[in-house]
């Protein structure tokens, strides 16, 4: 995970606690969760349609 074992994580979980406090805490975990699912979705529709269009290509282009 990018380099960060388990301390440097409660290091930082400790430090988001300090700045943020608990209440707000939660809240942008939930907005973190949310943009990391929108870029997964949009990484796999991207993918989806480069790979599309490559087989397309293909189809095109006639083999020898």
């Amino acid at each position: 995970m990018f380099g960060v074992g388990g301390p440097e994580v409660i290091y930082l979980l400790v430090i988001a606690l300090i700045l943020f406090g608990g209440k707000q805490l939660p809240k942008i975990a939930r907005a973190a969760g949310q943009l990391l699912r929108e870029l997964r979705s949009i990484s796999q529709d991207l993918t989806q349609e480069v790979t599309s269009a490559f087989d397309i290509e293909e189809d095109v282009i006639p083999r020898d």
